[in-house]
């Protein structure tokens, strides 16, 4: 049979998006509530990263507040801290709406945003997947980002192949898969890569700056998250899809073998095996499962080798 030969699903247009920049001074009033917050209910000087993960926390309210979400974070959404911003600053309130609310049922779905290059950034997503990363969670850190992403391609590939008239081959499932993981129209999409990626950088350099020797004397006040973004969304982003690599424990110079076993390895453990293909992947066969690693892994390389 002749090999399936892999093409790189088109990217979305950004052009008429907002740059996340505009957002920053927005992001450091939410921020210095935060910590405003903490000292009128609880009297503490919030952390550097405690802030974070409430802003994130209020970032992801809307799109990524269901049971699991909370439970799997354990921590559900600081409704008492919404109200607090609501109370606080109506205009800094309605504003952040526009960025992380959906109510599918009223039709009403949240803006993406952009960065300077082709980037597109979900707002709430990046916020979810970033407080999965420096929260002390009981999963594994790529399953709120890439992972559940993958899972969910996974997912997307199966219902695709299910509703196929002909019948099934491996040359036909390859093609499938190939087809979904990265399109616009998949749950495994570009912008879902962007806000993955960009987190896994991010909790580094939150990282950095909580152990920075310089800062260690200074109050928290707020406005780190911003400051962390700013630094990120002025040039790091550009390297995004080689921030993946650590999680894989692999190096962007490697060859597609050696990418697809870390990405394969990575979704098939035993943790991953009995809950995260389950719940996000619809327990993809054998065959889908390797196509969409593979074709996560071309997307890599793709994307990488530019």
């Amino acid at each position: 049979m002749v090999p399936v030969n892999y093409l790189q699903p088109a990217k979305p247009d950004n052009s008429g998006l907002e740059n996340i920049s505009t957002l920053f001074g927005y992001l450091r009033s939410l921020g210095t509530l935060y910590v405003d917050y903490k000292m009128d209910t609880e009297a503490i000087k919030p952390t550097i990263r405690s802030t974070i993960i409430g802003i994130c926390n209020y970032l992801r309210q809307s799109k990524y507040s269901n049971v699991l979400w909370c439970a799997s974070l354990l921590n559900p959404i600081e409704l008492a801290f919404v109200e607090y911003v609501q109370n606080k600053n109506e205009g800094l309130y309605s504003f952040l709406d526009k960025y992380i609310y959906e109510d599918a049922d009223k039709n009403i779905f949240s803006t993406d945003l952009r960065d300077s290059g082709n980037g597109v950034i979900d707002l709430a997503h990046m916020a979810a997947t970033l407080e999965g990363y420096i929260s002390k969670s009981p999963a594994s850190d790529f399953w709120y980002g890439w992972g559940a992403d993958l899972a969910t391609g996974m997912a997307d590939t199966t219902a695709k192949l299910t509703n196929l008239q002909s019948s099934l081959n491996n040359h036909l499932i390859t093609q499938t898969a190939y087809e979904t993981i990265g399109n616009v129209a998949s749950r495994c999409n570009f912008s879902d890569f962007c806000c993955d990626f960009d987190a896994i950088k991010i909790a580094q350099l939150i990282s950095e700056m909580e152990s920075d020797k310089n800062r260690s004397n200074q109050s928290v006040t707020g406005t780190e998250f911003a400051d962390i973004l700013e630094t990120y969304y002025n040039g790091l982003y550009l390297d995004r899809f080689k921030y993946i690599f650590s999680d894989l424990e692999c190096s962007y110079d490697d060859d597609l073998e050696v990418i697809l076993r870390s990405v394969y390895s990575k979704m098939n453990g035993i943790d991953e095996t009995l809950v995260l293909l389950p719940s996000f992947g619809g327990n993809p066969d054998s065959q889908v499962n390797m196509d969409c690693c593979l074709a996560f892994a071309h997307y890599l390389l793709c994307e990488t080798s530019i």
